[in-house]
């Protein structure tokens, strides 16, 4: 997959020596699991190296080779989906196919979840949908303001007629939407700097941004929801709106040190506390009740160099990575119950 060919390239077709103005071809090969899961320090490390392609410089010319990616999972086809997503923006560029050799897996994930129609690749692979009976999906969506704050409800609500068209109506429900809201506030509060004093670190596009999917199996009843936004990262944040006290406390109370993976544990822990609570878009407590209420669920977060993984009434993991993700990425997995009379 690269960029198409600006419309305007016939102005640039003069060598120049200035560095900044070089026009260099850059080739990524995609590794063979992209999974912060089962293969955290590959996956992150392809895109911290896709991220700073995208950032090194307007002109370049980038080249995606997919042709070695056996299996990728839906939260790294999310974080895929957004860096695709800004380049393009950003760019204002045309994304096309090369041809080459896809592995099936891959192939029918993305183009399940809507990679290629939120891209809008003029020529997109012929995929068969991996999307049965048995399965539903909610494509890749994203935005930049949160249901709370807008002026109207309208993306709240085709949110909400949404999870209850994949999943129906369950118990919980109104949590999981709480959940997902309260990332996005966070992502309106505390993810991006200030714009003003980072205006050229920030493109217009992805300030405030956020992407999301979501896929639910009627056999098994399970539902997954991905969320995540390219911003600083909570271990970047957590210190301003918790003060170095309130961390320094918890090292001592968990016997740890200060990591990314502690810190995104630190923020779930302050938003149990009445001074987050006081304030909306404090901690996490609204994205970790998700998996309290459920029972049977799971919350994975990652953030920077941590990840974060909680079971509720059976374990809570903070475990540090060498890779390092930009932004933060925030997993749901929930066990639906069966309906009623089934």
């Amino acid at each position: 997959m690269k960029k198409g060919k600006h419309r305007h390239r016939h102005k640039i077709r003069k060598k120049v020596n200035n560095r900044r103005n070089t026009i260099c071809h850059i080739k990524i090969a995609l590794p063979k699991i992209l999974d912060f899961l089962t293969s955290h320090n590959e996956t992150s490390t392809f895109f911290t190296t896709l991220h700073n392609a995208i950032l090194g410089g307007w002109r370049n010319k980038i080249t995606l080779n997919f042709s070695l990616l056996e299996f990728v999972s839906p939260s790294a086809a999310l974080v895929l989906a957004s860096e695709l997503d800004f380049w393009r923006n950003a760019r204002h560029a045309k994304i096309r196919m090369i041809s080459e050799q896809w592995n099936e897996q891959p192939k029918l994930m993305l183009g399940e979840l809507g990679l290629f129609d939120l891209l809008r690749v003029i020529n997109p692979p012929p995929t068969i949908s991996l999307v049965t009976s048995e399965r539903l999906t909610i494509k890749f969506k994203t935005g930049a303001e949160s249901p709370g704050e807008i002026p109207n409800n309208d993306q709240a609500i085709n949110l909400e007629d949404e999870l209850v068209n994949v999943a129906g109506e369950f118990p919980g429900k109104e949590d999981l939407f709480s959940g997902i809201t309260e990332a996005m506030n966070n992502v309106r509060s505390h993810a991006y700097p200030d714009r003003k004093k980072n205006a050229k670190k920030i493109s217009h596009y992805i300030y405030n941004r956020w992407w999301m999917t979501g896929s639910f199996d009627i056999k098994t009843r399970n539902l997954t929801i991905i969320f995540y936004d390219q911003g600083v990262g909570i271990p970047n944040t957590i210190e301003k709106q918790t003060g170095r006290s309130f961390l320094a406390g918890l090292i001592t109370k968990f016997s740890t040190i200060d990591t990314d993976a502690f810190r995104i544990r630190a923020a779930v822990e302050y938003g149990r506390t009445s001074t987050a609570q006081k304030e909306r878009g404090k901690g996490l407590m609204d994205i970790r009740r998700v998996a309290d209420t459920a029972g049977d669920a799971k919350l994975f977060i990652v953030s920077g160099r941590g990840l974060y993984s909680y079971l509720p009434n059976i374990e809570e993991n903070d475990i540090n990575k060498e890779g390092r993700l930009q932004g933060t990425l925030i997993q749901w997995e929930i066990s639906l119950p069966m309906p009623q009379g089934d």
